[in-house]
């Protein structure tokens, strides 16, 4: 049973699209940039558009999720751990981002089950691509 999502759920969809979205790219840009590894970013450039993918398919009205999005008065924006701002290594970063995608992607998985349990196995499917990547990326660049 498909349900119309209410402004609440639609901001856990937006926020965990783009924290998903926000670590692929660091982990890419990483990948690309220093550890020039092609197949790995490649990896990591189609997960980022499975998601866009995926999103479409359960609210295909990307203004809906704007309007959802209040940065400005978020709760979360300002709440900060010791050590949030701190990284010793690129293993580090790496590590954070990650974790970052593979718990956004997890929250999606969850919130996508009410709409399309189809879409929540694409979410799933790509959480454990991740899984996969970090495994390889750390063993293979480690």
């Amino acid at each position: 049973m498909a349900i119309n999502f209410s402004k609440s759920f639609l901001t856990i969809i937006d926020a965990n699209v783009n924290r998903a979205k926000e670590g692929i790219r660091v982990i890419e840009d990483i990948s690309r940039f220093l550890i020039l590894n092609k197949k790995t970013t490649a990896h990591l450039k189609n997960i980022r558009h499975q998601i866009n993918i995926l999103i479409k398919k359960m609210e295909p009205n990307y203004k809906k999720l704007l309007k959802a999005r209040d940065s400005e008065t978020d709760i979360g924006k300002n709440l900060n751990i010791k050590n949030e701002f701190k990284r010793k290594n690129l293993e580090e970063i790496l590590i954070a981002n990650f974790k970052r995608v593979q718990e956004s992607l997890r929250v999606l998985e969850e919130i996508s089950k009410l709409k399309n349990t189809e879409i929540s196995r694409g979410f799933k499917n790509l959480r454990f691509k991740m899984y996969v990547l970090e495994k390889q990326f750390f063993i293979k660049n480690g």
